[in-house]
């Protein structure tokens, strides 16, 4: 119950007057960036392991590209959402 009230305390008493929309957009887009970076460094990752065989660590960098591919759909779908309001 302590983590729910800390994370209320963090959230809900937050007192904003105005966000610009613009600002949370950019936020938002530069962690689209970030993701879609990561995701092209992984593949770059697992292209250079299977060139080497090495299974463990292809299987590693195919877990992190489907956990970006998942994160970046979510972050698109913010995006989307932002951009609509």
């Amino acid at each position: 119950m302590h983590k729910y009230s800390e994370i209320y305390n963090d959230t809900c008493r937050v007192q904003v007057e105005k966000v610009k929309l613009g600002d949370v957009t950019y936020h938002a887009q530069c962690n689209v960036s970030m993701l879609e970076d990561m995701l092209q460094n992984a593949e770059e990752k697992i292209i250079y392991y299977k060139q080497r065989d090495n299974e463990t660590l292809v299987e590693w960098f195919q877990g992190q590209i489907e956990a970006y591919k998942h994160s970046l759909e979510l972050a698109k779908s913010l995006v989307k959402i932002y951009n609509n309001l």
